[in-house]
């Protein structure tokens, strides 16, 4: 569903209705900020870390070889990963992909591409 243009309330619409009260401008900057952004998000704007608490990472990742990710962001060091996505690999082609938690809080993830080769690519850490 796109939405056409933000309608943005302003006072002078209302003051027609008569005498405004005083707390009406914050109320009016809330509204029209909620306005604006659900309109964006129902346009098409979205994305995962608007949406899931999540980190991307890139590095390069040789074909088979695992590598250890620390996955807080921010200073938080108590978020654990629910799930990787790898997101983008340079145009190699991906035969399979595996991570698994590790003890220290860190995931180790493995990519694996159909041809051997060193790529760099992005992951998305999927964390709670």
């Amino acid at each position: 569903m796109k939405l056409g243009l933000i309608k943005r309330v302003s006072k002078e619409d209302l003051a027609a209705k008569g005498e405004l009260p005083g707390w009406i401008d914050t109320f009016l900057d809330v509204l029209n900020d909620f306005i604006e952004k659900v309109t964006k998000a129902l346009n098409g704007n979205l994305n995962f870390a608007d949406n899931f608490l999540c980190k991307e990472h890139v590095q390069d990742f040789a074909s088979g070889t695992a590598y250890t990710i620390n996955p807080s962001i921010d200073g938080r060091n108590k978020l654990r990963v629910y799930g990787v996505l790898p997101l983008d690999c340079n145009g190699a082609e991906l035969d399979k992909h595996k991570w698994e938690k590790l003890a220290d809080g860190n995931v180790s993830v493995t990519l694996t591409f159909t041809a051997a080769a060193t790529k760099k690519c992005t992951v998305l850490l999927l964390l709670r």
